[in-house]
């Protein structure tokens, strides 16, 4: 039985396509103590840059990328830090176990042990302690989101524990999700 191929013909060599490039590979790496600083918008109307916050570890796990993206999203062992209120004075200060920041996008996830005790900066104020599973920074508003056993305490009183909480950097204001606008 015959067979019968037909088609059409280019006379013109077409160019060899190349392969599509793949971004360059991220990079572990293993560090010693860091210090990690991430800022922000003074407010929705002013974008002068201030401190958000401030973390230290001991150790951390970053990703490396030689493609001028610099060192990405970063896990920390080992923690301590401080968070900003927007007039640029420490808050509070945190302690945790571990925790991950990415100062780009100013995102702040720190758990295991986690304490928050806000600082007094004015006469006012007693001094608080949080204690939570987990704490997260709100970038967008400007707050801290503690998740699981969530405790406040004094010398004098105590609350919680509750499942979430939310405060302002300085724990002046505290309260769950729908006490915030």
């Amino acid at each position: 039985m015959p067979l019968a191929i037909a088609g059409c013909s280019n006379s013109k060599p077409q160019p060899a396509q190349k392969p599509a490039e793949k971004p360059p590979e991220a990079t572990p790496i293993k560090t010693g103590a860091v210090e990690i600083t991430a800022r922000r918008d003074r407010s929705k109307t002013d974008t002068t840059k201030v401190v958000a916050w401030v973390i230290r570890a001991k150790t951390a796990d970053a990703s490396l990328s030689l493609g001028g993206e610099g060192v990405g999203p970063t896990k920390l062992h080992g923690i301590e830090g401080d968070v900003y209120t927007e007039d640029g004075l420490v808050g509070s200060r945190f302690s945790a176990d571990e925790g991950f920041a990415d100062p780009t996008t100013r995102k702040l996830e720190i758990s295991g042990h986690v304490r928050v005790v806000s600082l007094p900066n004015n006469d006012q104020r007693l001094n608080l302690v949080l204690t939570a599973d987990q704490i997260k920074w709100m970038d967008d508003r400007g707050l801290i989101a503690a998740e699981g056993n969530v405790k406040v305490q004094t010398d004098v009183w105590t609350m919680g524990p509750s499942g979430v909480q939310w405060a302002t950097p300085d724990l002046a204001t505290m309260g769950s999700p729908d006490q915030f606008p």
